[in-house]
């Protein structure tokens, strides 16, 4: 230091230090940027320990294995076992990526039940499954029901469904 003060003087010196101060300072501040404190607001400062405190994730989509006691069809538990064997042969010829991707209706007459399966997009896979996402009707002698949802091929003949939503239809 006293060779820079002789040099250069006291004063220049200083203001040499001053601004290796100021830069190492900024460099502290600015690595504790990324750090991330994940406190509740409050005064007990405990850690959060719930991650959806924003409200902004949406709830997930029904499973297929959802069914209540008794429930055939992951659609409604009016339709029964008829319908749901007319339903699923319909949703695997929809799905089926060696089809045209056509809307395939299905109907029981015996019950009145109806609906369709159109298939949305390209088959993509899952864990070596082969999937496809869907939009499905079905009519119960009501509103018609509309849904969204995605299925996984567990056989050449026969998809899975594994999860579904209410879907609003356009217009």
């Amino acid at each position: 230091m006293a060779r820079c003060v002789l040099a250069y003087g006291a004063y220049s010196a200083r203001i040499a230090c001053l601004k290796a101060a100021g830069c190492f300072a900024a460099a502290l501040l600015a690595g504790a940027c990324s750090l991330t404190l994940p406190f509740e607001g409050g005064t007990s400062g405990a850690l959060l320990t719930d991650p959806d405190i924003t409200g902004s994730i949406t709830p997930r989509a029904a499973k297929a294995t959802d069914l209540q006691p008794g429930q055939i069809s992951p659609f409604s538990p009016k339709i029964d076992e008829e319908d749901w064997r007319r339903a699923k042969s319909a949703l695997a010829t929809a799905l089926d990526p060696q089809g045209n991707g056509a809307n395939v209706g299905w109907d029981n007459p015996a019950s009145g039940a109806k609906g369709s399966f159109a298939p949305i997009g390209n088959a993509f896979v899952i864990k070596d499954d082969i999937c496809r996402t869907f939009i499905a009707t079905v009519s119960l002698k009501e509103p018609d029901l509309w849904f969204q949802g995605s299925a996984c091929r567990i056989t050449p003949a026969e998809w899975q469904i594994k999860d579904f939503k209410p879907w609003k239809r356009p217009g």
